[in-house]
């Protein structure tokens, strides 16, 4: 990394740790054999994240023609990945949020850091990279 770049961090203070379910569902991503029973057990840890899960699988993103009834129908539905992700999304949000360390604004970085994902995306499809993730 660029000694400048490392200097600007150091500078800013420390960022906040993600919440205890988000570093488990990190372990469980870095793990190569994970099931679904782990991370619907993990995701049920915390009622409003398994809420979340459930609703987004329900939604017409995932138009489905029976509705989930209970995580391990929803991680189905959706994938180990997609769904582990959309939890981390959710969990290291809001823990972010409400943290105030130095002088950044959150909601504009995570903003900024969406639409610059979101234009590589774009690029990445305009160029007919096969994997525009």
């Amino acid at each position: 990394m660029n000694e400048d770049i490392k200097a600007r961090f150091k500078a800013l203070g420390n960022f906040p740790s993600p919440p205890g379910i988000a570093q488990e569902i990190i372990q469980l991503a870095k793990s190569e054999e994970v099931s679904i029973g782990e991370v619907s057990g993990a995701i049920a840890k915390d009622p409003a994240l398994a809420a979340k899960v459930l609703r987004m699988a329900n939604s017409a993103l995932y138009a489905q023609r029976r509705r989930s009834q209970n995580l391990r129908q929803a991680l189905t539905m959706m994938g180990l990945d997609a769904a582990m992700t959309l939890c981390l999304g959710f969990s290291i949000a809001g823990s972010f949020r409400s943290a105030k360390v130095g002088a950044i604004d959150y909601t504009r970085y995570w903003r900024r850091s969406l639409l610059a994902g979101l234009g590589g995306r774009c690029i990445g499809e305009e160029l007919g990279l096969p994997s525009s993730e």
